[in-house]
């Protein structure tokens, strides 16, 4: 696969002075001069640095990883036993140890026996980089659940700290931890060589920095167990600082701002209480509802579904393939969610089950990343909507808007990057897609001025007010 970042879209369109008619066409646009007037470059100059090629059926551009997955799974199923400890490839390792992991202990749910011991297999795969001494607090709470059959998959993408000397003392006598060592290649990458290695009826998804409530598992695989048509579910998550402290105790509508564009009743198609499916956890679901639906429009608007908290049934994997490795710095949740709702029923459990952790400095939701966020997004809706069209049943309106949304981000990041030119082409696509934007009169103004003469004005100006700010502090 290539492995060109998203971020390098900007020098190609730079060379772009023409655009396909049909650039605007497949969201109904009718207008050819304004079209010509905000004209921009070709869908496949977009996407040309992905595998997803604008002009190449889905199927196709995945079947690399599919081989892949396949054939990894098909290995997993066959092993009778894993290999040795920490081969070249991938070693079973596990923690007897209980150091660390006592508080996800004390927190376990009683089941009154309502877990059956047959229960199907779930595969947790948990990407990891350079994270030591955070992957014990993450595989133990993966090992503290109420759900029995478990085996965790942890991927070390390449690490160069001792996660590899940490797992092994840890988890080495514990048959359920499998590790796998590859070349840094990015968490989509990490994620596909987990789907690879995994090998239960169910996959889930645990970044190797946020942990789990002990009843999770066992909630999501219930729900997924009652209704089959449901090919992947997520929950709410307690967002939580560096130091451990709850900072929002339901943080997923406040991080996707895609749900404010429809209240409940509008996103699901249908709901029913958790505790009808699991009355032994009434105390834990409380009022908490299962809401359920087909949801590839609404996803259109933005991502709904949080990484961490997903599980997959196995069919459903096997026709979404796996994630987009190109999209390397972020991104790639929403691309491979959105091709998972396109394929049938998902489901939300609107109950935090993890803790999500933020303030880390590693973390890819850190600002230097914006840019990546922004353009890789671009590369990922676009296309969805010239191909699909027809099957996303939302107004032309918001389609538009939505798209003229995500150029106008791509513009801001480009323009704070001093990349004037990228910003401006940026800036007037938006503007074809959704004309009446007066807020994007000024940085327009700013991106527009010559030889970059806009943003070094703009930076002197906002130095300036920084030090009568200061000053301002100080005499008070």
């Amino acid at each position: 696969m290539q492995q060109r970042a998203c971020d390098q879209v900007a020098d190609d369109l730079s060379h772009c002075t023409q655009w396909r008619s049909n650039m605007l066409g497949g969201v109904g646009h009718k207008r050819a001069s304004l079209r010509m007037l905000f004209g921009g470059a070709t869908m496949a100059a977009i996407c040309g640095m992905l595998d997803v090629k604008a002009g190449q059926d889905g199927d196709e551009a995945y079947e690399p990883v599919r081989r892949r997955i396949r054939t990894g799974a098909q290995e997993g199923a066959d092993r009778a036993q894993p290999p040795g400890l920490f081969g070249t490839a991938e070693s079973v390792i596990g923690a007897s140890s209980n150091s660390g992991h006592e508080r996800f202990a004390e927190e376990t749910v009683r089941m009154c026996g309502s877990v059956r011991m047959n229960a199907p297999l779930v595969s947790v795969v948990v990407p990891t980089f350079n994270r030591a001494h955070l992957i014990g607090r993450t595989i133990g709470s993966v090992l503290a659940q109420s759900y029995p059959a478990l085996e965790v998959i942890v991927v070390d993408d390449g690490s160069t700290d001792d996660t590899r000397e940490t797992i092994a003392r840890d988890y080495g006598d514990d048959a359920r931890v499998r590790y796998v060592y590859k070349q840094n290649g990015g968490p989509a990458s990490a994620r596909n060589t987990g789907f690879a290695q995994s090998r239960g009826e169910y996959v889930a998804l645990l970044d190797s920095d946020d942990t789990w409530y002990p009843w999770k598992l066992e909630l999501q695989i219930g729900c997924m167990q009652r209704d089959r048509s449901l090919g992947m579910t997520w929950t709410d998550m307690t967002m939580v600082d560096a130091d451990g402290k709850i900072v929002d105790p339901a943080y997923l509508r406040r991080m996707y701002h895609a749900y404010r564009s429809f209240p409940n009743e509008r996103l699901f198609e249908h709901s029913l209480p958790l505790a009808d499916v699991a009355p032994e956890l009434a105390q834990v679901t409380g009022t908490a509802r299962l809401r359920t639906g087909n949801l590839f429009s609404k996803m259109i608007m933005g991502n709904l579904v949080h990484t961490s908290t997903v599980v997959l049934r196995r069919e459903r994997l096997e026709r979404v393939v796996g994630f987009n490795e190109s999209l390397r710095y972020s991104g790639e949740d929403y691309d491979f969610h959105l091709r998972t709702c396109r394929e049938g029923p998902v489901g939300l459990l609107d109950i935090p089950a993890i803790r999500y952790q933020q303030g880390l400095p590693d973390q890819l939701t850190a600002s230097r990343y914006r840019i990546h966020m922004a353009e890789n997004m671009l590369c990922t809706i676009e296309p969805v909507v010239r191909e699909n069209r027809a099957q996303i049943d939302l107004p032309e309106h918001m389609i538009r808007r939505k798209l003229a949304q995500v150029h106008a981000w791509v513009a801001s990041e480009r323009l704070e990057r001093g990349e004037s030119k990228m910003a401006t082409l940026h800036y007037l696509k938006s503007l074809g897609y959704w004309p009446w934007q007066p807020g994007l009169v000024k940085p327009l103004l700013i991106a527009g001025l010559p030889f970059g003469s806009g943003v070094l004005l703009r930076d002197r100006l906002r130095a300036l007010r920084g030090h009568w700010r200061g000053n301002a502090e100080k005499k008070r």
